[in-house]
């Protein structure tokens, strides 16, 4: 009885995170009528809290309470296991959860510390904690969250392969991917009667993941060079974790992005129509590659979304349609989409190649831009602006790095991939937070007047060489774009043209009813000022031309009124860049 009550005292420690465990059912001194309710009789538990004399954790099982067990805990910054002896007291069902318990352990002994196990007493199946350290460096484990942890780590199996044999076959079907621990393998592919070898993997390398991704027939042999030792894990178990944790899918855009991103020509690099050659860039929501049409040998570039996003079906379907709208736009200040494919469990947008440099680079080539050009830039930006508002889309990610500047100072407005349609509320999938308008961080209604703040923080930092906030604290830059206005650029640059220093005072105006009401209005603020500035006509207007034929049907008396009308209607046009060509007819 004093025992008991002197547990109750014990102090328990909750653990955030938990600290890893390994649970192992022993084969000896068993109590008569105690075990696990399955095999394997070694798991991965999660250490929620520990006490002097007793610990609790969560298991994906249940345990028959009176077994006697060892637990293994895992010290990260020693790399030392240390165990412990003891009796499963109580097990309870994990509240909302279908699939774990919590347990209760009384601990009746603890051993010195060690790296693992000794082999009388691993247990085959799931990794051991001799195994542990070199999993724990893979990509595979580094890529996974740590709530996910143990039931990836449960879900591995083990497999041994001998020299010279093949266990993966070119043709067949991929539901399993594998991380070498020990060996080496070759890879090689058979085309028209001829073999090709394509890479070389060993210790620490995935193989076998682009066909266990896309559930498509395997792409290559794989045959064992030396004796192998592996962990496989199959697709339906990978699918299960990861959609209770999204955050793995990240994991398979990187298997992919480094599988791309290799030197050698393997068959995974083909999407579609296009041969991915090198790597462009990385951003939040996907990865660029550039890339080449096989038939026409024309050079793209190929984004690939990131898998988190691609594999949500609400965001995909909303991206997809999206992509089929942008794709239909035609307009030489914006980036052309050619293609939409779905391959590797993730969508490819093929898009128009660009040779040149972001906006993002020259400001940090320049730091402070000149201001014709900065006055360039923003009509080609407005017009692209103008036509895809006119086709009811908020591009809503506009910002330096999604501005490209081609040779000839050709601007290219880049990445729809985020845009709505005018109008949306509470857009799911946020931009860029530093060129975000209040009323998108706040979630309400989104139209071009998001668009046009963007484009006047664009323009400050064009004009400056940096941000209006800082954005060492997230919370802090948005508490700043909701409650302060935008510091004057000319406090940073004393000698900015009046006119492009009010219109990113106007266009960054926290309240949309403050700001331009349309592109239109911000073209009727730049062009006389590329005109001051000295921009040629053809500089500022690098477009086709249209026609449109306007009869005015009237009396001989209301000539004077006519002429009033038509001179008002004139200078405004011309405030957009409109001509008006004027022409008498005989009477009718």
């Amino acid at each position: 009885m004093d025992d008991k009550r002197n547990r109750r005292r014990w102090t328990r420690q909750a653990l955030d995170p938990p600290e890893l465990g390994y649970l192992l059912a022993e084969d000896r001194g068993y109590k008569a009528g105690t075990t696990l309710i399955d095999t394997p009789v070694a798991l991965y538990v999660d250490l929620i809290n520990k006490s002097q004399g007793g610990a609790a954790l969560k298991a994906p099982r249940s345990i028959e309470t009176a077994t006697t067990v060892s637990l293994l805990t895992y010290c990260d910054n020693e790399k030392l296991w240390f165990t412990f002896q003891g009796d499963v007291k109580w097990v309870e069902k994990e509240p909302d959860s279908s699939n774990n318990y919590v347990v209760g352990l009384e601990i009746s002994r603890q051993e010195k510390p060690g790296r693992h196990l000794s082999p009388a007493v691993e247990c085959p199946g799931i990794p051991n904690p001799s195994d542990f350290e070199f999993i724990h460096q893979t990509n595979l484990i580094t890529s996974t969250p740590r709530k996910a942890l143990c039931s990836l780590l449960n879900s591995l199996t083990y497999r041994e392969v001998k020299a010279g044999d093949r266990f993966i076959r070119q043709g067949d079907s991929g539901d399993h991917l594998f991380v070498i621990q020990d060996g080496a393998c070759v890879v090689y592919v058979e085309k028209d009667q001829e073999t090709y070898t394509v890479g070389r993997l060993a210790r620490g390398d995935v193989v076998g993941e682009m066909a266990m991704l896309t559930g498509e027939p395997r792409s290559a042999h794989v045959e064992a060079e030396t004796d192998l030792k592996l962990w496989g894990l199959s697709r339906s178990k990978f699918d299960v974790i990861a959609d209770e944790n999204p955050d793995l899918r990240s994991f398979l855009t990187e298997l992919v992005a480094d599988r791309f991103s290799g030197r050698k020509l393997t068959a995974e690099r083909t999407i579609g129509k296009y041969i991915i050659t090198d790597i462009i860039g990385r951003g939040g929501y996907s990865i660029v590659y550039k890339g080449v049409h096989s038939g026409l040998n024309m050079p793209v570039a190929i984004k690939m979304m990131r898998h988190n996003l691609a594999m949500n079906p609400k965001f995909l379907n909303k991206f997809q349609r999206e992509a089929k709208i942008i794709a239909n736009l035609n307009h030489e200040n914006i980036i052309k989409v050619y293609d939409i494919e779905n391959l590797f469990r993730t969508v490819f947008i093929i898009m128009e190649l660009g040779e040149g440099e972001t906006i993002k680079e020259l400001i940090q080539r320049e730091k402070q831009i000149p201001y014709p050009r900065i006055v360039n830039v923003l009509i080609q930006s407005c017009r692209a602006l103008t036509y895809a508002h006119q086709q009811g889309i908020v591009h809503r990610d506009v910002k330096p790095a999604n501005m490209f500047i081609k040779s000839g100072d050709r601007v290219k407005l880049l990445d729809f991939g985020l845009s709505c349609t005018t109008g949306s509320e509470n857009p799911e999938f946020s931009g860029t937070v530093a060129f975000m308008s209040p009323e998108e961080i706040e979630g309400e209604i989104v139209d071009h007047r998001s668009d046009i703040y963007a484009l006047g923080i664009t323009t400050y930092e064009m004009l400056t060489g940096q941000r209006p906030f800082p954005e060492d604290d997230l919370l802090s830059l948005i508490e700043m774009h909701l409650e302060q206005n935008i510091p004057d650029p000319a406090a940073v640059r004393s000698d900015i043209p009046e006119a492009l220093r009010q219109f990113v005072l106007k266009a960054c105006a926290r309240k949309p009813d403050d700001r331009y009401q349309s592109i239109d209005e911000v073209l009727g603020v730049l062009l006389p000022l590329a005109e001051e500035l000295g921009l040629t006509p053809d500089l500022r207007t690098n477009h086709k031309k249209g026609l449109t034929t306007l009869h005015l049907i009237y009396e001989e008396g209301q000539r004077l009124a006519l002429k009033q009308l038509l001179e008002d209607f004139n200078a405004k046009a011309r405030k957009i860049g409109v001509e008006l060509k004027a022409a008498d007819f005989p009477e009718i």
